[in-house]
């Protein structure tokens, strides 16, 4: 009879020349799946220019898909190998690598996703802090998936969530930071008096100095609201701009940068309004928080931006001044020159008109 091929030998690992023994098929798979959870790097040409919102949102659309694969690699180790000392780890990354590729859009992994969770929770053995991080992961999702167009009813859902988390953890800091931002999302949907409470119970609980100091921050710009605004810049065509020569006009102030791909996305917004409101009286002033002026000229000149922009910087003294916190703030003031608004970022073209329409 025909000889049979030899078996093929187990492959071998070898350090400086030394035999230390075969590798198992799980030793394998898991050298795969460590190769597969390297984070691929940002595109090259990023580096030389600022991603626009389809560029970025293309981009995401492929590490959702990736790790929606590197997830199922992690489910088939832990399933396949489920004694092998790596399994939880494995299961670990599956929950965590479903969670970002929902969150970057493979919505049809939500159900997977949701009975991970579960059963994770009702793990006896899980710690505290997991259990905490789980649950606001949860909630993240909850509030992304929530109808953007009614910023209102998000911060709602929002802060129901957060109440529940801080039954369920009492005594926490972590509930009490997620608060000031539901305190936060009050103020940026328009409604600064639902933030005033949230603010005054939190005095009383914050136990960290940074979450003292954030929630002063706030207090102070809440203050700010009904005041007059006095600000005066130079903008990029060396002209100074002065609020107090556009008494009589509705004024947004827009606090953004060019690397912000939230304030590049809040152009086009910013532009209709002003397309269809600037001759009824609506101004906007530019305060550029970019780190390089060159970057804020090439984007005026390619947007055709046709309101003043000033050029503040990175660390300058009016965003310091007015405790803006994030890019873009947009601060919209009426006739007389009152700020109204601490972020007009949702329905401006509705609040402009309101604002117009009041008696001087």
């Amino acid at each position: 009879p025909k000889a049979s091929l030899p078996a093929e030998p187990a492959p071998v690992v070898q350090i400086d020349g030394l035999n230390i023994g075969p590798v198992s098929e799980a030793d394998r798979a898991w050298e795969q799946l460590e190769k597969a959870l390297e984070a691929p790097p940002t595109p090259a040409e990023w580096e030389n220019h600022e991603p626009t919102p389809a560029e970025v949102a293309t981009y995401e659309k492929k590490l959702g898909a990736l790790a929606a694969e590197t997830a199922t690699l992690a489910h088939d180790f832990a399933a396949k190998f489920p004694s092998h000392p790596k399994a939880s780890e494995a299961r670990d990354h599956e929950l965590d690598l479903l969670g970002v590729a929902v969150q970057l859009g493979q919505t049809n992994l939500t159900a997977r996703l949701e009975e991970m969770e579960k059963a994770q929770l009702l793990r006896p053995d899980l710690a505290p802090t997991d259990r905490l991080e789980l649950r606001v992961k949860q909630l993240q999702r909850l509030v992304k998936l929530a109808d953007d167009r009614d910023p209102a009813s998000t911060v709602g859902v929002m802060e129901k969530g957060v109440r529940e988390i801080a039954t369920e953890f009492p005594g926490r800091p972590e509930p009490q930071a997620l608060l000031l931002s539901v305190a936060e999302g009050w103020v940026s949907a328009g409604d600064a008096d639902k933030a005033k409470p949230i603010l005054k119970e939190l005095a009383v609980q914050a136990q960290s100095e940074e979450l003292k100091e954030a929630i002063q921050g706030l207090e102070g710009r809440l203050a700010r609201i009904g005041k007059p605004v006095e600000l005066q810049v130079t903008a990029l065509d060396g002209k100074t701009v002065d609020l107090a020569a556009w008494k009589g006009k509705v004024v947004l102030v827009q606090f953004w940068a060019t690397w912000s791909a939230a304030s590049v996305k809040q152009l086009a917004t910013v532009r209709e309004a002003y397309d269809k409101l600037h001759a009824r009286g609506f101004e906007i002033v530019g305060v550029s928080l970019d780190r390089e002026k060159a970057a804020l000229e090439q984007m005026v000149a390619d947007q055709k931006i046709p309101w003043p922009q000033s050029f503040e910087g990175e660390g300058g003294t009016l965003a310091e001044k007015f405790n803006i916190a994030s890019v873009p703030t947009l601060w919209l003031l009426d006739k007389e020159g009152n700020l109204r608004d601490l972020n007009a970022r949702v329905g401006l073209e509705a609040r402009v008109l309101r604002l117009l329409g009041d008696a001087k």
